[in-house]
């Protein structure tokens, strides 16, 4: 019933951004680099309406729907102590049959130089905490973890 992009607002207003091309990649700056900024539209533009289509009160399914609901009803914003030294937000999902293939190294240093470019100091991104290879492979790429909360891992990284 709740589907991942009930959730990920980036899929629909990402379309709505002219990106940046560098190399292979279009980087998406309007979100890459205000994550706050996208919070706030989300608060507006995009939570009432699924709050009203999907009520609390809505009997799901399963735990993992009632997990999401509970999201659309309270969203969890990124911390202003995150954003204030690493403003920038990278998102990562590799197909398995991608990963281990160099795919996620050209992504972080194309967003890096993005990032840089529009003036962030800093990038950041969560991973799962039960996520020790995405973990291990940020140590390698120069992230270092900035903190642990409800099963999830931030790690940011300068962008200069």
């Amino acid at each position: 019933m709740l589907g991942r992009k009930t959730l990920n607002p980036k899929i629909l207003l990402h379309n709505s951004y002219t990106g940046k091309k560098r190399g292979k990649f279009r980087i998406n700056c309007n979100y890459l680099y205000k994550s706050k900024r996208m919070e706030r539209v989300c608060t507006i533009c995009w939570w009432p309406g699924l709050q009203r289509r999907y009520p609390l009160s809505l009997t799901t399914g399963s735990a993992t729907e009632s997990v999401r609901l509970r999201q659309i009803h309270a969203p969890q914003l990124t911390p202003s102590a995150l954003t204030a030294s690493f403003p920038a937000h990278l998102h990562i999902s590799l197909l398995p049959r991608l990963q281990g293939r160099g795919f996620g190294r050209q992504l972080i240093v194309h967003v890096r130089a993005v990032a840089a470019e529009e003036g962030a100091p800093g990038l950041h991104l969560i991973a799962g905490a039960r996520n020790t290879r995405a973990g291990a492979c940020y140590h390698h790429y120069g992230f270092r973890e900035l903190g642990r909360e409800q099963g999830a891992v931030a790690f940011g990284i300068a962008t200069a």
